[in-house]
């Protein structure tokens, strides 16, 4: 399948776990919500590390590679802690979203230029600092 359909479909689930926290977060404190979530997660996890472990070569992967990959499972719960504090404070969780995705995307960019010697053009540079002037619109006038 095309990448997109992907990228598609994560949006719609990340979309709606920012949403049932939004509201969940009207009536209850982050840690809770927090706490909760983080079991979710756990539980998750192990269900689809076991499906994944039945069907991949796990034990050649070498151990850098391993590491690195378990640093950034690990800061997964940093970054969801503080999107959730984000939630909790914005009004319109569309401004959490929006600010999250252009600052991500400029730095994954320039992070690829440098680091991944990832391909860019004139295009690419004009349409991340357009959405970069858009967020700071939006959060100026919220």
């Amino acid at each position: 399948m095309h990448w997109s359909i992907f990228s598609i479909f994560a949006s719609f689930i990340i979309a709606f776990s920012w949403l049932i926290r939004k509201k969940a977060l009207k009536n209850n404190t982050i840690e809770t919500i927090m706490f909760y979530m983080y079991i979710g997660t756990t539980i998750s996890a192990i269900f689809f590390a076991s499906l994944i472990k039945k069907t991949s070569t796990i034990n050649k992967t070498n151990n850098y590679t391993k590491s690195i990959i378990l640093l950034s499972g690990a800061l997964l719960p940093l970054a969801a802690y503080c999107i959730t504090t984000s939630l909790k404070t914005v009004k319109n969780p569309a401004y959490t979203s929006i600010t999250f995705a252009v600052f991500k995307t400029l730095l994954l960019l320039l992070l690829g230029i440098y680091l991944l010697n990832s391909s860019y053009n004139k295009f690419t540079l004009f349409g991340v600092l357009l959405a970069l002037l858009g967020v700071v619109i939006i959060v100026l006038n919220e």
